[in-house]
């Protein structure tokens, strides 16, 4: 996979996630893409397990749904974000989680 490739992969689940770190070719440029699907995957997930478990809460529930639903309507904008700055190598770092380095 060129650099190109491996950093639209990168965008595609967790599954696509961990193909792009071992498989794919590493770059400055798709180093920055995984880094924020890294990020993105890790705030969908945690999202989406402490919505679930706040939904069990019956005062909570209705509100959690608002929250959290929101906050997963976020992150897929910004999944797809990340696929068209990808696709297109454009330096474009999405706003707050592009700042955040796990991956270095």
């Amino acid at each position: 996979m060129n650099s190109k490739v491996t950093s639209v992969v990168s965008y595609l689940t967790w599954i696509g996630l961990i193909i792009a770190v071992f498989c794919g070719t590493r770059d400055e440029n798709s180093n920055r893409h995984i880094n924020q699907a890294l990020v993105l995957c890790i705030i969908g997930t945690v999202s989406g397990v402490l919505g679930g478990a706040l939904a069990l809460i019956p005062g909570v529930r209705i509100l959690s749904a608002i929250v959290f639903g929101l906050l997963g309507t976020v992150t897929f904008i910004c999944f797809v974000i990340g696929i068209v700055t990808a696709a297109t190598d454009s330096d474009f770092s999405i706003p707050f989680v592009g700042d955040i380095k796990i991956i270095k």
